[in-house]
């Protein structure tokens, strides 16, 4: 039996470091302080997950070891690291770092990125963003921090014990929420509108006990297929790339990656889609590749094959991506991808020797990249590290279910959410909203609100945004004394919110289709543009516009490397700004 629903003045929905960092910023907000102290008190905050938290409350204790706050110059075994990590952004760790929860961080397992070196597989065109390419890279002002989801997500639940007085915050963990309905009681009728103004009722399952809990106000963190999105009556646009993003944890020679800089980020635009480089230690780095789903499954297949005690041939794979022309590479995929050929009983011995045959190739023909601009070449691929995901690009019609019941009022219709939106129904791409099925008094954020391609590593850090945000504009309307969940009170986070991140969704979009939609010039593939079935008038017109399209790219890139105050501007917008602090 469900008891009486609960009061809460905010439910969280999602348990991940999006939802938990908003739980962080809630606590540490001095307005949200203030506005308690003077009700006499605490608000009351409930943060639901579904799944069990328990790893990540012992588990800085087990990974903790001989830690030396701040010291990076570590070597963990390369299964100990986790393949879900983060490119956390100067901008976000300053912000963790103003609100205490840096200090819960496991320091020994983050790992400043000084400096990225970007590269076209086509051109060898080339951009380096921070330091530089530089063997002896050290900066106080490092652009990111890779860190795992796990490290970030323990450190806030050890805060949030610690610290929610102010704000009375309950962790539900294993606890799914069963349904959101309105709730008639308390209901009102916005004077502006005509809609009613109903608070949700969420309903929850737990192995002990069913709960009902009516939060003044509602926030979706709960990820791409939200619920609470659902229940608001949100659509969302977007469409996926095709393609998957095959991740892994990889080794390497520590004395390569120290005379290398073991502090420096890498990334390569392959026709198939990028390869990314990310440094953990001086001694492992994660991978992101982007890859058709064929050839993705094949590659993690293969690298599962592996017999133990022996390396993945996926290590092969990945150091040859970083260092073979792509007529070479492409060649290789052709030979694990083709009809007639089988995983399971592809002889690996065969593929590392024309690997290697291929290596030595374009080291005498003068086409191989040279190894100052590669990362060291990966030894072993951690054996459970591998799997992959699908690719996608989406953005919710708004960020609050109010706008969607306010579009008749003329100061809302000017919403960019709902501008965007409005033109994006002009042509197509999103659908009439249903203002019917419209709910107020929620709120999206993190990937509940947007998907991102993995290739700027912008995804969770937009997420962390959105929670910094949304924490200021409750802060505004607490101290005002206004009700957290009116429209009034939330438009502000919609209108800082929406249109940037639109903004970051679209340029990352284009960049992908920018290297990955391009016809591949036929002097850089290895059939030379032979085997191709179609009329060779329209080969020849393929051929000639992929030529433009690299050639009109590199050209840019190699303009932009010169240009360091747009580079700088650059990475000011992508959340690298305020680096300096530690």
């Amino acid at each position: 039996m469900v008891s009486a629903a609960e009061h809460a003045d905010a439910v969280i929905v999602g348990g991940g470091v999006v939802g938990l960092a908003l739980a962080c910023s809630l606590i540490s907000s001095e307005k949200l302080a203030s506005s308690a102290s003077l009700a006499g008190s605490p608000l009351r905050l409930v943060l639901l997950e579904a799944a069990s938290l328990d790893r990540l409350r012992t588990w800085a204790q087990e990974k903790q070891g001989a830690d030396a706050p701040g010291h990076v110059e570590h070597s963990q075994e390369i299964a100990d690291w986790e393949n879900r990590v983060v490119s956390l952004t100067m901008e976000n760790w300053l912000w963790l770092q103003d609100i205490g929860v840096t200090q819960y961080l496991v320091h020994r397992r983050i790992q400043p990125i000084t400096s990225m070196h970007v590269s076209d597989g086509l051109s060898g065109a080339a951009l380096d963003l921070g330091e530089g390419n530089e063997a002896t890279a050290r900066s106080s002002s490092p652009l990111s921090r890779m860190i795992e989801l796990s490290n970030l997500q323990q450190a806030m639940l050890r805060f949030i014990k610690d610290k929610s007085s102010v704000v009375d915050v309950e962790v539900w963990d294993q606890t799914k929420v069963e349904s959101i309905e309105p709730s008639t009681v308390g209901a009102s009728t916005d004077a502006a509108s005509q809609h009613v103004d109903t608070w949700p009722n969420v309903r929850t399952v737990s192995a002990s006990s069913e709960r009902s809990l009516r939060p003044r106000l509602l926030i979706g963190a709960d990820g791409d297929s939200s619920p609470v999105r659902k229940y608001a009556g949100i659509d969302k646009f977007g469409w996926g790339y095709g393609c998957n993003g095959l991740v892994g944890t990889l080794s390497f020679d520590k004395s390569e990656s120290l005379r290398r800089g073991h502090e420096i980020a890498y990334q390569r635009f392959l026709p198939t889609g990028t390869i990314a480089w990310l440094p953990l230690s001086t001694s492992a780095a994660s991978t992101v590749w982007t890859l058709p789903p064929n050839l993705a499954s094949v590659i993690a297949a293969l690298h599962r094959s592996t017999p133990e005690g022996q390396s993945s041939i996926m290590a092969d794979l990945v150091s040859a991506a970083w260092r073979l022309p792509w007529a070479s590479m492409s060649y290789i995929f052709s030979l694990i991808t083709s009809p007639t050929a089988d995983p399971a009983n592809l002889d690996i011995s065969l593929l590392r020797q024309e690997i290697k045959a291929r290596l030595q190739a374009a080291s005498e023909a003068g086409t191989l990249v040279p190894e100052e601009e590669v990362p060291p070449p990966v030894l072993n691929v951690a054996a459970r590290s591998v799997g992959a995901f699908p690719l996608q690009v989406a953005h919710a019609d708004a960020y609050l279910g109010s706008s969607l019941l306010s579009t008749a009022s003329p100061s809302n219709s000017l919403l960019p959410a709902n501008l965007l939106h409005s033109a994006l129904s002009l042509t197509g791409f999103a659908g009439e909203a249903n203002v019917h099925e419209a709910k107020g008094r929620t709120v999206l954020i993190g990937d509940a609100a947007h998907s991102i391609h993995p290739l700027a590593g912008q995804g969770l850090n937009l997420g962390l945004r959105d929670a910094r945000i949304l924490t200021e504009v409750l802060g505004d309307a607490a101290s005002l004394g206004g009700d957290w969940g009116s429209h009034d009170s939330l438009k502000p986070y919609e209108q800082q919110t929406y249109l940037h991140n639109q903004i970051v969704l679209s340029a990352v979009d284009h960049l992908h289709w920018l290297y990955a939609g391009t016809p591949i010039p036929s002097n850089l593939d290895y059939k030379g543009g032979k085997g191709q079935d179609q009329p060779i008038v329209r080969q020849l017109a393929k051929d000639v516009f992929g030529r433009g399209v690299v050639w009109a790219r590199s050209t840019g890139v190699e303009v932009l490397n010169e240009l360091d105050w747009v580079k700088s501007k650059m990475q000011g917008f992508a959340g690298s700004k305020g680096a300096g602090g530690k």
